[in-house]
């Protein structure tokens, strides 16, 4: 049966997009795992026996009982998967409807933008994938122009 270890999460190290979580002994793992807006979730039965009913079937789902956008997976028999990408921040909390003691939770977090030498943060604040290029397209013209106001001298 699964256990009450929630305490730990996992936490998704930088740089990569996507998590496993691993089905086995009834129970999910990583049970609490904090991931970045954007990540793909993967969970992967790994229990060995599915062909009893019920309890002792080992066939396992996923359904979100809270979350920002709800979900739910097909039964998933030994080595199938299920796959979702989480882009909206919050608690995703879930469980196996066959075994309903087994719950877990994906924590999704928005990026967080530190605005270098200011001291401020723009956490949960989405800054769009327009914002720094227009930046960087900035700094670019106007060295343009003290170059050129540069020649005309």
């Amino acid at each position: 049966p699964g256990t009450d270890d929630l305490e730990d999460p996992y936490v998704l190290p930088a740089g990569r997009d996507k998590l496993r979580i691993q089905i086995i002994g009834n129970s999910y793992w990583p049970k609490v795992a904090v991931v970045p807006r954007g990540t793909t979730i993967e969970w992967i039965n790994e229990d060995v026996f599915t062909f009893f009913e019920g309890e002792f079937s080992g066939v396992h789902d996923v359904v979100t009982s809270e979350a920002p956008v709800h979900f739910a997976s097909p039964m998933l028999g030994h080595a199938e998967r299920f796959s979702i990408v989480l882009d909206t921040p919050g608690d995703y909390v879930y469980y196996c409807t066959p075994h309903p003691y087994m719950k877990g939770r994906v924590i999704v977090k928005a990026p967080e933008y530190s605005l270098a030498g200011t001291g401020t943060s723009t956490a949960g604040v989405s800054l769009g994938g327009w914002v720094l290029p227009l930046l960087a397209l900035c700094l670019i013209l106007s060295s343009a122009a003290l170059v050129l106001r540069g020649r005309k001298s």
